[in-house]
């Protein structure tokens, strides 16, 4: 038997001013990772190659897998942290379709760099496995839908081609809109709580509230091939070090 544990973090990395207290709140998720000493770190929105060369500098345990580096920046935002040797990994990009320029300007991160999925290919039990970590669109309103799901499309592509993944990581999409989506081929189990908390003091900077307080939008799926599992997802509760909240997984193969 084997037990992996996942933290995963949306880290709202932007630069000031379009974020807050950047600085105080990665030195708490760092705490967190240590503490927490999960075997996979999903991390969304770490924007700054500054904060890679963190990563890689406190948590010397870990592997750190990054997409392509841009100027002074992580294109993807995207970061995984793994304490298995990864035996390969590659990012893939999404292509925006907007419905038009001011629709693509008026996501920050959008501008930065470029959403996509992270996967990264491990061993366990010697199968092999791999992790897709990933940041789907953030909708302002409804006719936004499509890019949303024109995303997923290029995720359930890549899941089928594999026996053995999990997918974890800020998808911008409500409890039931997820499970209706991963309902074909992987196994979903919600967290216990809402990952936006309305008692969390940085939900006031965020503009967009297409998805209200309250809500679930991060989320953790599993597929496998001939391989039994137990899979558990909870909400750290009452520790903001974002805007959203992060979630923590435990799965028993």
């Amino acid at each position: 038997m084997e037990n992996l544990k996942i933290l995963s973090i949306n880290a709202w990395g932007l630069p000031k001013p379009f974020s807050v207290d950047i600085n105080k709140r990665f030195k708490k998720i760092v705490w967190l990772i240590k503490n927490e000493n999960p075997d996979i770190v999903a991390l969304q929105e770490i924007w700054m190659i500054r904060y890679v060369q963190k990563l890689r500098k406190h948590l010397k345990s870990y592997f750190v897998i990054t997409s392509k580096k841009g100027f002074q920046k992580n294109v993807s935002g995207l970061v995984t942290l793994i304490k298995k040797r990864p035996v390969s990994f590659k990012f893939k990009a999404f292509k925006n379709n907007y419905l038009n320029l001011k629709e693509k300007f008026s996501k920050l991160d959008e501008v930065l760099g470029q959403k996509g999925f992270l996967r990264t290919d491990i061993k366990i039990n010697k199968r092999n496995f791999s992790i897709i970590n990933t940041h789907l669109f953030a909708r302002s309103k409804k006719i936004q839908d499509k890019h949303i799901y024109s995303q997923l499309k290029k995720i359930e592509k890549e899941v089928n081609k594999l026996d053995n993944v999990l997918i974890v990581g800020d998808f911008n999409m409500t409890v039931s809109e997820f499970k209706e989506w991963s309902k074909k081929n992987l196994k979903y189990v919600p967290t216990d709580s809402p990952t936006l908390d309305p008692k969390n003091p940085y939900r006031k900077f965020i503009s967009f509230k297409y998805i209200s307080d309250g809500k679930t939008i991060n989320h953790l799926a599993l597929k496998t091939k001939k391989i039994k599992f137990k899979l558990q997802t909870k909400t750290i509760k009452n520790f903001y070090v974002s805007d959203e909240q992060p979630l923590i997984s435990e799965i028993s193969f």
